[in-house]
Formats: structure tokens, C-alpha cells, sequence
């Protein structure tokens, strides 16, 4: 993606006046306090008086690639006490105020690499939910009769160990958050006396990931009231599990208008749930399998 960065100072290009082609650079968001991508600059500084954006004219300038992923950002306060250039870590924000900032090469390779683990946690989830899951795949999970529907599976379970549909759904999405690397926690409150409950959320070092409330029956508005909740909490992604059906149009319409939810949230079914924790699951018994230790006086004459 190619896209052209600017300053509006008119008295003087700063640090832009210094960049080169090839130079690295990484995106930060002020707003969600999140670094979303990597790139490189695709021009030396320059000055334009053309208008390219509408708030405004930015003179200077510099072109440069890169490709944003909000959905795989890595929230900065995960990384305060790693990166060199903020001194005070109590305070962190401060250094990123202005528009560009000069960092030490170093701290550019620990964002980088920030940045593509997320991606690859990100991919694999990803992978194993599309994975089928056939029968030497599900070997070792429960069994599970193939005409059920998908209720009567997730309740036939016996690992779980709650007893409702809700609660069994936030139990699975807990277990793949745990297996995945998070601090995976249910019925999260953000302060102690918050008037809202979330249903399980998802942290990378006690910083807020993702956010996840299960709607079965009840009132629609008030888990979305909880999503928001969430937001302004720095949770930089929300998902709504719906189990009925028909209330898929109903949380479709009522999004619409809400401009703080709709760009970040995503709406799941109880079979995409059931089929994330079962390839989950199924994914690392086998490499639980693959990686273990263990003394034969011959191989299995059998492949696994």
C-alpha cells in the first residue's frame, strides 16, 4: 500500500527533512495506543503544496509503503519497559506527542518482531479454525455423535465443566485464549467496582487484547453496552457471540450507528466457537505429541 505521510508545520520540516528511500519506519495509532504495521519510505522528504488530505495541507512530506493491520496491533504498554527511547516509564505517553519520532534501531527490531509474532499467533488460530476436523484429527476428543446439532455437541463435551450454553461457550473461548498464549480470564471486571461484567477477555502481559461477551437471551443492547465498556478500557478488539440466529440482523442494525463498536467488533456463531475450540484442542494434542521427549528402544511400527 503506498501512501504519502505529511507534517502541517510550516516553519520547518523536522525530521523528515532527513529521510532517505528504504529508511524502516513503524506505524503507530495515538488513539488506540497500538503499533500496526511496518514499512519503509519510498521517497526522500520533498515539499508540496498540492492538497492531499481534507483536514488540511501537510507541506511536508515523504512517500512511503506499508501495510496496516489493526487487527493484529500490538498495544505499546506491552512493550514500555522493553523499548530504550521512554525514559520515563511511568509516563510513556509523553513520547508520543508531535508527529514523527527518531528511535534507536533496536527498539525498531523489538516492535518489528512484536509485531510479527502477533501475526503468526494470529495465522495459526486462524489455520487450526478452518482446519475440518476428520477423524485422525479429533482422535482423543470426546466423542461426539455426527447428527447432533451444534448445542447438543458443545453440551455433550465432558471436559467442560459449566452447565449452561453461555457459560460452556466462555469456558471453550477461555481454553483456546489459555492454549494461545493469553492471560485468558471470565467474568472480567476493568475496575473493581464496575457496574459491568464481561464474559471472558483475552491480555498479553495484564494489557486489555480482546474482549468477548456470548448473547443468549437477555437484552442485545446491554452485551453491546458491555463491548463499549470494554473500548474505553483500551481493549483493542470486541467480539459478540450470538447464539440465536435471528439476532444477528437485530446486533447488524444496531451497530450501524454506533461508531465506536462497528470497525472493531466481530460477530461470531456457536458453530464457529465449537469449531475454533475443537481444531484448538486437536492442534495441540498433536503437538504436544510431536514435541515431547521420550525414550524408545525402537521406533512405532506404525506412523502417528
Amino acid at each position: 500500500m503506498l501512501l504519502f505521510s505529511g507534517l502541517r508545520s510550516e516553519s520547518a520540516p523536522g525530521r523528515l527533512s532527513k529521510a532517505q528511500p528504504d529508511d524502516p519506519f513503524i506505524a503507530y495509532v495515538k488513539g488506540e495506543s497500538i503499533f500496526t504495521g511496518i514499512g519503509k519510505l519510498t521517497s526522500s522528504y520533498y515539499h508540496s503544496t498540492e492538497q492531499e488530505w481534507k483536514d488540511g495541507l501537510y507541506p511536508h512530506r515523504v512517500k512511503l509503503e506499508i501495510n496496516l493491520d489493526f487487527d493484529n496491533g500490538v498495544d505499546v504498554r506491552s512493550l514500555i519497559d522493553k523499548l530504550g527511547f521512554i525514559t520515563d516509564k511511568s509516563h510513556w505517553f509523553v513520547f508520543f506527542r508531535g508527529g514523527v519520532k527518531k528511535i534507536p534501531y533496536s527498539d525498531f527490531e523489538i516492535i518489528k518482531a512484536s509485531i510479527e509474532k502477533q501475526k503468526e499467533k494470529s495465522k495459526l488460530l486462524t489455520d487450526t479454525t478452518k482446519t475440518a476436523t476428520s477423524a485422525d484429527e479429533t482422535k482423543g476428543l470426546p466423542e461426539i455423535a455426527s447428527g447432533m446439532g451444534i448445542r447438543e455437541k458443545i453440551l455433550s463435551i465432558p471436559e467442560l465443566t459449566s452447565s449452561s450454553l453461555h457459560d460452556r461457550l466462555a469456558e471453550m473461548i477461555h481454553v483456546v485464549g489459555l492454549r494461545m498464549g493469553y492471560d485468558s480470564v471470565q467474568k472480567y471486571k476493568t475496575i473493581q467496582d464496575s457496574p459491568y461484567q464481561i464474559d471472558v477477555v483475552w491480555l498479553q502481559n495484564k494489557n486489555p487484547q480482546i474482549a468477548i461477551e456470548i448473547h443468549h437471551g437477555g437484552v442485545l443492547g446491554d452485551a453491546l453496552h458491555r463491548l463499549s465498556h470494554a473500548r474505553d478500557f483500551n481493549f483493542r478488539k470486541v467480539v459478540l457471540v450470538i447464539v440465536e440466529p435471528e439476532d444477528h440482523r437485530r446486533a447488524l442494525d444496531l451497530l450501524k450507528f454506533d461508531e465506536k463498536l462497528k470497525h472493531v467488533i466481530d460477530l461470531w456463531s456457536t458453530k464457529s466457537v465449537f469449531d475454533m475450540y475443537t481444531s484448538c484442542i486437536s492442534f495441540y494434542r498433536l503437538y504436544s505429541k510431536f514435541e515431547e521427549s521420550l525414550y524408545k528402544q525402537e521406533p512405532d511400527k506404525n506412523l502417528a
